[in-house]
C-alpha cells in the first residue's frame, strides 16, 4: 500500500508538472483590457486561466482523497493488529517472555541474588504452565488431558540445544514456587514411601490444566463415585465407603465426568513450546497420582473421605490395585 501510494504520488506530481508546462508555454501576451482589440486573443488568455485553476484544483483534490484513503487504510491495519494482540490473554507482551530465556544459557544455573533469583522463578513457573496449557488440547489418547507430573529431574528443566540443565535442587525451588503461587492448580506429590518426606532429587508437583483447576477435578471424582451409586450424600460415603478397583477408575474417564467442555487453560505466551509433552500421565497414573497428592492438599473436595489404598491379598506391594473411599479407618 505505501508503494502504490508513493508511484501515485510521483506520477501525479510529474503529470502536474507536464501540464503546467503545457498551458505556460502558449503564447500569451497580457494586455490591458482596453488594448484587447482582439477578442480571440482575450478569450484564449481567459480559457488558460481557468485552465490553469482547474489542474490545480483537480490536482489538489486528488492528492487530498488518495492521502484519506491511505490514512483509512493504515488505521485499519493498526486495527488489525492491535486485535490480534488482543486475541491472546492480557499478560502477553512483546517484551522476551519466559521462552526467549529458555534459550540463554544463564537460565539453567540459580541465580545468586535475591531479585535475580525472583525473576528466574517467576519466569521458570510461567514455562511450566505454558508447557502445560500448550501440551493439554494436544494430548494424544490415553493421556489424561488434565493432569501434568513435572519432577524436578523432568526434562522442561533441560535444553539439549545448549546441553543445559537445571540442577534438581534448583528445579524444585521453582517447582516449590510454583505451587505457592498456584495452590489451587498445583500440589506437591509425596514419593511412594513411608517417610513421606520429599527431597531435591525427587520433587514432584501435579499441575492441573483445566481452568478449575484440582478443585474441579476432586469434585468431578466425587460426583461419579455418588452417582455410581455409592451413596446419596458426601456424609453417606463417608460412612458406608465404597470399594474400586484402579482400573475400573481409569477406565471410566471419570475425572472428565461433567467437564466434557471445561476449557483448559490459557497460555501464556504465543511463542513455540521447545519441549515436548514430558508431564503426561496415562489416566489411570493421572488417577493414582491425584489420590496421592491429597496427603499434602488438606483443603479439597474429597477432605470428608478417607481414602485407603490397598491389595487384593493385603500385601503392602505397590503399585496398589484398589482404592477404598469413606467407611470406617482400620485401626
Amino acid at each position: 500500500m505505501k508503494f502504490f501510494f508513493f508511484f501515485l504520488l510521483f506520477f501525479s506530481f510529474f503529470s502536474l508538472a507536464f501540464t503546467l508546462s503545457e498551458i505556460t508555454s502558449a503564447p500569451l501576451t497580457l494586455l490591458p483590457e482596453s488594448d484587447c482589440t482582439n477578442g480571440l486573443l482575450c478569450a484564449r488568455r481567459h480559457s488558460h486561466t481557468f485552465s490553469f485553476f482547474f489542474f490545480c484544483v483537480s490536482y489538489l483534490s486528488i492528492y487530498s482523497f488518495f492521502f484519506f484513503f491511505f490514512c483509512l487504510c493504515c488505521c485499519f491495519a493498526t486495527r488489525g493488529r492491535r486485535r490480534v494482540i488482543s486475541g491472546h490473554p492480557a499478560h502477553m507482551s512483546i517484551e522476551p517472555d519466559h521462552w526467549s530465556f529458555f534459550q540463554l544459557p544463564p537460565f539453567f544455573a540459580l541465580q545468586p541474588g535475591p531479585t535475580a533469583l525472583a525473576r528466574q522463578t517467576s519466569l521458570w513457573g510461567s514455562a511450566i504452565i505454558d508447557h502445560a496449557a500448550y501440551h493439554a488440547p494436544r494430548t494424544r489418547p490415553g493421556v489424561c488431558p488434565f493432569l501434568r507430573l513435572y519432577k524436578s529431574t523432568s526434562d522442561v528443566f533441560r535444553n539439549p540445544s545448549l546441553n543445559r540443565r537445571l540442577p534438581p535442587e534448583a528445579a524444585a525451588r521453582m517447582l516449590e514456587s510454583l505451587v505457592a503461587q498456584h495452590p489451587n492448580h498445583c500440589a506437591v506429590v509425596l514419593p511412594g514411601n513411608d517417610k513421606g518426606e520429599n527431597d531435591g532429587a525427587d520433587f514432584a508437583v501435579l499441575l492441573a490444566c483445566n481452568e478449575s483447576g484440582l478443585k474441579g477435578l476432586e469434585q468431578a471424582l466425587l460426583s461419579w463415585i455418588l452417582d455410581r451409586g455409592a451413596g446419596t450424600t458426601t456424609a453417606h460415603l463417608a460412612q458406608k465407603g465404597v470399594v474400586m478397583t484402579f482400573d475400573e477408575l481409569a477406565e471410566s474417564n471419570c475425572l472428565a465426568y461433567r467437564r466434557d467442555r471445561e476449557p483448559f487453560l490459557k497460555r501464556l505466551s504465543a511463542a513455540p513450546v521447545p519441549v515436548g509433552d514430558v508431564g503426561a500421565l496415562s489416566n489411570e497414573q493421572a488417577i493414582r497420582t491425584l489420590l496421592h497428592s491429597l496427603k499434602s492438599r488438606p483443603l479439597s473436595a474429597l477432605s470428608p473421605i478417607h481414602i485407603t489404598l490397598f491389595n487384593m491379598d493385603g500385601s503392602d506391594r505397590r503399585p496398589y490395585e484398589g482404592v477404598k473411599f469413606g467407611g470406617a479407618v482400620a485401626c
